[in-house]
């Protein structure tokens, strides 16, 4: 059921090369609660699937097709852009193959009515301490969250040069260094997928998702940008990102059956992060 948060917000789905079925769940269940759709596709393959998509949907949705890929970032200040023009108050961004629960809107509207400042509201993707259903974050899952329009302009959009990966932690750091009031919240969970399974265990016993040898470029290579980026201004934060760093890049290049040549990709991130050398990997 629609309230009033749905007219005050512009959804933002970004594509590229998406699973159709997947797609259209996430569609049809982001239709159910907001009133302002737009899936920004990235160049994929399916295209001529997705405009059939979109077509099926009856105007509920709206499709922008950029000529090539210009990466996640620029996807998103597409939807912030369409949310200016609109003078909408909130933007959420949403992955390909994210699909929301039927009460993320009435949970989020709720939220918006007990606190204020509220830059950015996003769903606890990693269960939060003693069972807490609210509490507030630096960093929250992109897919999902709720973003304050005006925070955003403030912070200057999204990073377009990071092109893919950490854009969120980028985003919300920049947001919560202005004063702005990050929440996430246990009561409402999307379905997300995050890379692909690989069937082996950290040290911690968690099962590790692998990606593919260029997401681990820039996964490692904006991780390297962010922790030099955010030392001195989030120093413990920037310092445990870089552990995360560090052991996603090693679990990755464990799991490979490609050592060698994604050996040659890792070491030419920490180069380019090191360097801070942005844009899209070529």
């Amino acid at each position: 059921m629609k309230n009033r948060l749905s007219d005050l917000t512009q959804v933002v789905v970004v594509s590229f090369n998406p699973d159709i079925k997947l797609l259209k769940k996430n569609l049809v269940a982001l239709a159910s609660q907001f009133t302002n759709i737009l899936v920004v596709n990235n160049e994929s393959g399916n295209v001529e699937y997705i405009k059939k998509l979109i077509a099926s949907m009856h105007k509920k949705v709206e499709l922008k097709c950029l000529a090539k890929n210009m990466g996640v970032a620029f996807a998103q200040n597409t939807g912030f852009d369409e949310a200016r023009r609109k003078k909408l108050k909130w933007l959420l961004v949403m992955d390909q193959d994210s699909v929301i629960p039927s009460n993320l809107s009435k949970e989020y509207s709720q939220l918006l009515n007990q606190y204020h400042n509220i830059g950015i509201l996003g769903w606890a993707y990693i269960p939060l301490k003693h069972n807490k259903e609210l509490e507030e974050n630096i960093i929250i899952i992109s897919s999902g969250s709720l973003l304050n329009t005006q925070a955003l302009a403030r912070a200057g959009g999204f990073d377009n040069s990071l092109f893919i990966d950490h854009v969120d932690s980028d985003i919300q750091l920049k947001i919560k260094y202005l004063g702005f009031t990050t929440l996430a919240t246990s009561k409402v969970k999307l379905y997300h997928r995050i890379g692909f399974k690989t069937g082996q265990r950290t040290i911690t016993g968690k099962y590790y998702n692998g990606h593919s040898s260029i997401r681990m470029y820039y996964i490692t290579r904006n991780g390297i940008v962010l922790c030099k980026r955010y030392l001195l201004k989030y120093p413990k934060w920037s310092l445990i990102f870089l552990r995360g760093t560090i052991l996603e890049l090693l679990y990755s290049f464990l799991n490979s059956d490609r050592k060698l040549a994604n050996l040659k990709i890792a070491s030419r991130a920490i180069v380019d992060g090191t360097r801070g050398k942005l844009g899209k990997y070529a």
